[in-house]
């Protein structure tokens, strides 16, 4: 098994669009993309593949992504970015949502349904090497992809000069909080609410940091 760590390309944009769906749901059945989409995974997938070609970058920009090969076939992937060094996302998904012929109605209720999800989004201070959308295709787990896309990650980040790293998760996700702190992610806090609790299934979202 021939393993392949490489930044992704535009053409790696649709992989990355399964990335962020699947990375979004963890352990659970849903996601907060299913919250604010309520869509088919085919939909969702076309949605977040063109929101990562959408300029200026946000942190759904297909440029922040490393990917990982086995044989030739990308199988897993992550991004990382600092979030003073991207746009916000929202007006991204506005237009891409636009496009595909949703109305402004339409986009409100989507950000309203997100709005449980939202209550234990962590903070991202600005200058923090902010890792996210982590996730494998079930036939390539437990081969040790997360932890060579991880090790590489936090290399990028500190070749460029980022002295702390944050990671977060889903609280529950026991193997994935494991994986984190084997690269010195320790956990810091852990956001709950019980609207998000009601949404997601699960209490809240964990927070880790490690130096870099």
């Amino acid at each position: 098994m021939a393993i392949l760590v490489r930044p992704a390309r535009a053409s790696d944009a649709a992989f990355v669009a399964w990335t962020m769906l699947a990375a979004s749901r963890s352990h659970l059945e849903c996601g907060a993309w299913d919250l604010a989409l309520a869509l088919p995974d085919e939909d969702c997938i076309a949605i977040l593949e063109a929101v990562s070609h959408e300029a200026p970058a946000t942190f759904c920009s297909w440029q922040g992504f490393l990917v990982a090969e086995v044989d030739g076939t990308p199988a897993a992937a992550l991004s990382a970015y600092d979030p003073a060094a991207i746009a916000p996302v929202d007006p991204a998904i506005d237009a891409v949502l636009l496009r595909r012929g949703w109305s402004p109605l339409d986009i409100d209720e989507s950000n309203e349904r997100l709005v449980p999800f939202m209550t234990c989004a962590p903070g991202q201070p600005n200058g923090t090497w902010v890792v996210e959308w982590v996730a494998t295709r079930p036939a390539f787990r437990r081969r040790g992809l997360v932890d060579a896309l991880i090790a590489e990650i936090l290399d990028v980040g500190r070749r460029r000069g980022y002295t702390a790293a944050q990671i977060a998760i889903l609280m529950g996700n026991t193997p994935a909080q494991r994986a984190y702190e084997k690269h010195g992610f320790r956990l810091s806090h852990e956001h709950r609410h019980p609207d998000f609790a009601a949404a997601m299934g699960c209490p809240g979202i964990a927070e880790l940091h490690r130096w870099l």
